[in-house]
């Protein structure tokens, strides 16, 4: 079954304020499109005339010895530190972060981001670089180990170039040895503005969707927050601590620096992401609407058959996901895990969006500390503030999934999702609010996890499927003819 869009589709703003931003009409765009909005929403003419004609417009959904339980009460809530215990993370699980981008240069992040294997120079590989850690590949870690006389093992290939004392991204894309202008890899996309052809030239650590380059450095402030609670460094004595500890983050930039962007950027995103074997992707945005016909939901339809799941934000309008479609959050695809908000005593935040059949469970989302950018054009003096927003909390659904990677590589998607949502704690305020009535718990998901082996049904999965029953109370007319059930298995 497909869903029927007709007509106009209102959208709503989302507000990043650092204390629960609130949805209210902002604009709408013309000929069925969505348009997700931030907090201002520039003109559309502009926009239309860059030539996005297939496109949804989208935006953010925002509202250890470094780990202090009074500042960040998520990771306790979510038992984070006892999951700690088996797992703090593993540098060969891959995490996209389809957002505004991340502050690469980051203190507490930089040594958890993806570096592109392919679009390391021969001549640097040939040249002696070392895999210091032994993990079968070269990662930031590996730049900046230090033997036993202080020196960097990998002096020679690296330069401290934007003297922050450390080996970051920022160095390399300065760094004409690394940054080559060869397209080592061969990535490659047909923009949806132009239809012209991509080349990803130099994409050694993700891709800027928004202006077409290979720099996706954070210069809104959105994308290094969602990527702090997925893996800020742990146990570096300074700021805060991720899920994991020890990760790589694919930064994706789609959003631009006013915090608006199209569907179908998103949707290279994740193709962009998928070819390169990325089994989770975190989106921290969303918009009214949605419909089969959409670039993005058949992006993502297309990863799951590749074993790749998409954690969403579920909104920030306080309204009931099955009756007011929030996408991608409630594309009605079994690779997506849609997530609510709860603040520090385990209340629904009353600003968050909900759906007994179309959000699954709840995650910390009111006042969470993590990673803002300390360069950039959203450069900020301490690095560090407390967001609000569904976009707060499917990060750390996101940080659990790729534990459960961490602990068992050879997890399906549907055996994650069975994990994720069929170990959460229960809440009153979450009854009848989501599919599983709970929020989650990482330490439960991951004591469930080693018994389950590659291609078995997930254990401890929930019964219930996401499922549409009826749009009956829906005011959006782009969606209110939709009338259709949908169902399938939890797992592959």
């Amino acid at each position: 079954m497909s869903a029927v869009r007709e007509g106009r589709v209102h959208s709503r703003s989302v507000s990043e304020g650092r204390r629960g931003g609130r949805c209210s009409p902002e604009v709408e765009l013309l000929e069925g499109r969505c348009l997700l909005s931030a907090a201002i929403v520039p003109g559309l003419a502009g926009s239309a005339a860059r030539g996005h004609r297939a496109s949804d417009r989208v935006t953010v959904d925002e509202v250890p010895n470094d780990l202090k339980p009074s500042k960040l009460y998520g990771m306790v809530k979510i038992s984070a530190p006892a999951a700690w215990d088996i797992t703090t993370g593993a540098t060969t699980v891959v995490v996209a972060d389809i957002d505004t981008g991340i502050d690469y240069t980051h203190p507490d992040l930089y040594l958890n981001v993806w570096l592109n294997q392919g679009e390391i120079p021969p001549d640097v590989k040939a040249g002696g670089l070392t895999d210091v850690d032994a993990d079968g590949i070269i990662t930031f870690r590996d730049l900046n180990a230090r033997n036993a006389s202080g020196g960097l093992v990998n002096g020679a290939f690296v330069t401290d170039l934007n003297r922050t004392g450390y080996i970051d991204a920022g160095d390399l894309l300065q760094d004409t040895r690394w940054a080559d202008g060869d397209n080592q890899d061969g990535n490659k996309y047909v923009d949806p503005e132009s239809h012209g052809t991509v080349q990803c030239t130099d994409d050694l650590i993700g891709w800027d969707f928004a202006n077409l380059d290979n720099d996706p450095m954070d210069d809104r402030g959105h994308g290094t927050h969602t990527a702090g609670t997925i893996g800020a460094m742990g146990n570096n004595g300074i700021g805060v601590t991720g899920v994991n500890w020890v990760v790589q983050i694919m930064p994706l930039k789609f959003l631009d620096i006013t915090g608006v962007g199209w569907g179908d950027d998103a949707a290279e995103a994740v193709r962009y992401a998928v070819d390169k074997g990325v089994r989770i992707s975190n989106h921290s945005y969303g918009g009214d609407g949605g419909a089969t016909t959409d670039p993005l939901f058949q992006a993502i339809q297309d990863a799951g058959t590749k074993g790749h799941m998409a954690i969403c934000s579920a909104g920030n309008l306080g309204a009931n996901n099955d009756y007011y479609p929030h996408w991608p959050a409630t594309y009605l695809l079994n690779n997506i895990i849609a997530v609510a908000a709860t603040d520090k005593k385990d209340a629904k935040a009353k600003w968050s969006n909900y759906g007994p059949r179309l959000v699954e469970l709840g995650a910390p989302g009111v006042d969470i500390l993590s990673t803002v950018p300390v360069s950039g054009p959203a450069k900020t003096r301490k690095g560090y503030e407390t967001k609000s927003g569904t976009s707060m909390a499917a990060p750390h659904v996101t940080g659990a999934a790729a534990l459960l990677l961490a602990k068992n590589p050879s997890l399906t998607w549907g055996q994650i999702r069975g994990l994720l949502v069929g170990n959460v704690d229960p809440l009153s305020s979450l009854a009848g609010k989501t599919i599983s009535g709970g929020r989650l718990n990482v330490y439960r998901s991951l004591t469930a996890a080693p018994a389950m082996a590659a291609g078995s049904s997930a254990s401890s999965a929930i019964s219930v499927s996401r499922s549409l029953f009826s749009t009956r109370a829906i005011r959006n007319p782009a969606v209110a003819a939709v009338e259709a059930v949908w169902k399938w298995p939890l797992a592959v």
